[in-house]
């Protein structure tokens, strides 16, 4: 038995089910067995890796469709639309509190299926009764919540992709303003609220990770004393897992959890983007030596100590930034993995064996080369365009 994604309508998420004996294709159109019945389908992927048996769907891909059932499909999307025109009309007439979204028929028509959306319970069995002895097939209606209702319809989100309730949500999970809380996000409805006007499942996707990323970090506000550091916290990023501390003398130190990564404000200082970085490169388990191109103060290196044994070597260009990489690696005791080198990346063949790297990251400051201006004169930053 193999497997194969399929769309029955084009607004809703793909739906797995099992086939046999079919040479299918993906765009191929398809008949499906499903638990209401024939339905006619569209191919969207095949699957060839093993899937957890949740994922996959009761029934099975049927056939592959003829040009009459193509003609069939077309009529029933055609009726289903007259079906729906005429249910509203019923409702109005019967003045039932309830909105009817859409209609659709099964393939062989056997039943014809309504969802709505209503505040309350809806007695609408006179309705079903109507409907019944008007189309002479079974009628089904169902009553959806607002999130349901935007499953059903599908649209864009915030993010400018796909609706996830319409793309791979089955279900729905709890959602919570503690969630938008604990990723520090804007509390502006229209910021934190999706198509449905309820709070964005996404926030769930993350939660977890942010929870675990907060358990170690101080609240704003919070007076920080120890021997490496000491002055009340301003600020708390916690993606990065770090916070900013305002000292006696009236400088901002910025603390790394379990780490300190010092800086200085007038150069390059590092931000997300070496975070992403950090997290988003793939380390094997059996790779040794990790390369980090125009490390600056070796943020890079050091968060890359909490995710393999490797042994990383970073190189860098501007004497100051070096400086200040050594002081973090030895304040925070990585000298045993990280090794550091002051020099040009033109130069790193003569230095280091070929090949030598499993992995190498980089995360340079970027420039356009042909329309590039002076913008200070600051040699730090001038070095770092020729390192470009």
């Amino acid at each position: 038995m193999q497997i194969a994604g399929v769309k029955i309508n084009e607004n809703k998420r793909v739906k797995y089910y099992y086939y046999d004996n079919l040479n299918l294709k993906k765009n191929l159109t398809v008949i499906v067995d499903t638990e209401v019945g024939l339905q006619f389908a569209r191919v969207y992927s095949i699957i060839d890796k093993e899937l957890d048996e949740s994922q996959i769907e009761k029934g099975k891909i049927v056939r592959i469709t003829t040009k009459k059932d193509y003609v069939r499909y077309l009529a029933n999307l055609k009726d289903a639309k007259t079906a729906l025109k005429k249910c509203r009309e019923l409702v109005k007439k019967l003045k039932l509190n309830m909105y009817i979204i859409d209609a659709e028929y099964t393939f062989t028509r056997n039943q014809l299926i309504y969802h709505f959306i209503a505040d309350d319970r809806v007695d609408f069995r006179q309705l079903a009764k109507d409907l019944g002895s008007f189309y002479k097939t079974r009628i089904e209606l169902r009553q959806i919540g607002i999130r349901d209702k935007a499953k059903e319809i599908g649209g864009v989100g915030l993010c400018g992709r796909r609706l996830c309730c319409s793309l791979f949500l089955n279900e729905f999970d709890s959602v919570s303003i503690n969630m938008a809380k604990n990723q520090s996000l804007s509390l502006n409805p229209s910021k934190i609220n999706g198509a449905c006007s309820r709070l964005l499942c996404c926030l769930k996707y993350e939660n977890e990770n942010y929870s675990k990323c907060r358990q170690n970090l101080p609240n704003v506000g919070s007076i920080i004393d120890n021997d490496k550091v000491k002055g009340k916290v301003v600020s708390v990023d916690v993606l990065s897992s770090k916070y900013k501390v305002l000292t006696d003398k009236n400088t901002i130190v910025e603390v790394s959890v379990d780490k300190i990564i010092y800086q200085n404000d007038e150069w390059f200082k590092f931000s997300i983007d070496a975070v992403l970085l950090a997290n988003f490169v793939t380390i094997r388990p059996k790779d040794k030596v990790i390369f980090d191109l125009a490390t600056g103060n070796a943020p890079i290196a050091m968060l890359l100590t909490y995710r393999t044994n490797a042994k990383i070597i970073g190189v860098e260009l501007q004497k100051e930034i070096y400086d200040l990489a050594v002081k973090s690696v030895k304040e925070n005791n990585f000298d045993n993995q990280i090794e550091l080198l002051n020099m040009d990346i033109v130069n790193i063949k003569g230095n280091l064996k070929a090949e030598s790297a499993d992995v190498i990251v980089c995360n340079p400051p970027f420039f356009k080369t042909k329309e590039m201006k002076i913008m200070n004169n600051v040699d730090i930053k001038t070095i770092a365009r020729h390192e470009v």
